[in-house]
């Protein structure tokens, strides 16, 4: 099965909390857009650790209130298998953060115990591999598929390091370079450290200006699919 996190704009559905920061979305499947119910959605403070949880209910419907701003890292998780928002999201005092989550689960291989970790991990800043200059000079778009784990220390086991599926190997050479200079908080459980898989998709996505693309300016992904590659 396929495994992706894509990231919608969402038209506002749900009603803002007036005395607190807040947020929320929808969780659909990628293969059909059926909505997820049952997914556990956990937000971690980058700063001091502290984590709010709520599950998604039958339509796929989420909404969570942090106790205080901050920046935070959004998870979703089934059973064994977690995805992690690739970008922390900064909340202000009394601000909203919403969006539409499209996600395709699969088994997770090699997560620390039978029921996973009590906090999972946290990229301490946003990473994003760079654009291959070939493959952005001949307009190629595409995507990849990793996996790999997050040691105790907060770096990636480069060891562990997999390509599940790529659509060129110059994209998946951007992506190990740049996980292999990622830094993230360890997941833990009951306060010790402990080894985490990760699995993301990164999307390869240029201009939509028509003038540079021709005949056909779409892309191969929307743009609320993409990473931002760097330049």
């Amino acid at each position: 099965m396929r495994r992706a996190l894509v990231i919608c704009s969402l038209a506002s559905a749900i009603p803002a909390a007036t005395s607190a920061q807040m947020a929320g979305g929808k969780i659909v499947d990628v293969s059909d857009r059926r909505p997820l119910g049952g997914v556990t959605v956990i937000m971690r403070n980058v700063a001091n650790d502290e984590a709010v949880q709520t599950v998604s209910d039958s339509a796929g419907w989420f909404t969570l209130f942090p106790p205080r701003a901050g920046r935070y890292v959004l998870v979703f998780r089934r059973d064994l298998d977690f995805l992690v928002y690739p970008d922390t999201v900064a909340l202000a005092a009394d601000s909203v953060f919403e969006k539409m989550f499209v996600i395709s689960f699969a088994p997770a291989e090699g997560l620390a115990g039978r029921d996973g970790p009590s906090l999972p991990v946290v990229p301490l800043a946003a990473f994003r591999p760079r654009y291959p200059d070939n493959l952005r000079r001949r307009r190629v778009e595409g995507s990849v598929w990793a996996q790999w784990v997050v040691d105790t220390t907060g770096r990636a086991d480069m060891r562990t390091f997999r390509v599940v599926r790529t659509s060129d190997e110059l994209f998946s050479q951007a992506v190990r370079e740049s996980v292999s200079s990622a830094r993230f908080r360890p997941a833990s459980r009951m306060g010790v450290k402990v080894r985490q898989v990760v699995n993301r998709t990164f999307n390869f996505c240029l201009s939509r200006d028509r003038s540079s693309l021709g005949s056909d300016p779409r892309p191969a992904f929307s743009e609320a699919e993409c990473d931002r590659p760097r330049q």
